[in-house]
């Protein structure tokens, strides 16, 4: 099997296996526009007020306003993440060559790999904006690529969504008009 016939199957018996899961896992995810690097995003806040002590009275007595939920929409800078795995080649050669194994090698490969990406930027069930959660990369529906024609093969995990960081705003007032 040549280089490019192993890359194909691998990311073919993939693809076939897995994508189903990687759509689940972007469930939460609210589809926006990303640009030069930014999300548009609702941030609601909670303004002041709210609660009423009524001392020694358990009725008749006034209630204070209520706080209020305030949402703006904000630009908040792009989280752009990337998780890497190295798979060896020859285990590889196997799975290519025999589905069962592939199944076997990869079923819990992606389930510690998914693990441990939900552990290091947060897990499926927090509501995001941007454009995917958790995917697969893919370059010409081929997910795996050689390391450099070395022992390993790689594929990676990839988001991206907007970030709790806003993006400052820029003050404009100082400048001459032309």
């Amino acid at each position: 099997m040549t280089q490019q016939e192993l890359l194909s199957t691998l990311s073919k018996l993939f693809i076939e296996r897995y994508a189903k899961i990687f759509v689940n896992l972007n469930i939460n995810v609210y589809n926006t526009p990303n640009e030069e690097g930014t999300f548009e995003v609702p941030v609601p806040t909670l303004g002041p007020g709210g609660g009423t002590q009524a001392l020694g009275k358990q009725e008749g007595f006034k209630l204070e306003v209520p706080a209020a939920v305030k949402v703006q929409h904000k630009r908040m800078e792009a989280a752009n993440t990337v998780y890497r795995i190295s798979v060896p080649r020859y285990e590889c050669e196997i799975a290519a060559n025999k589905p069962e194994y592939f199944n076997y090698l990869f079923d819990s490969t992606i389930q510690k790999a998914l693990d441990n990406y939900n552990n290091t930027f947060g897990g499926i069930d927090k509501v995001r904006f941007g454009s995917t959660y958790c995917n697969y990369v893919q370059k010409e529906n081929q997910v795996f690529f050689d390391l450099d024609g070395g022992d390993y093969l790689e594929f990676r995990l990839f988001g991206c969504w907007a970030s709790d960081k806003e993006v400052p705003k820029i003050d404009i007032s100082g400048v001459a008009n032309g």
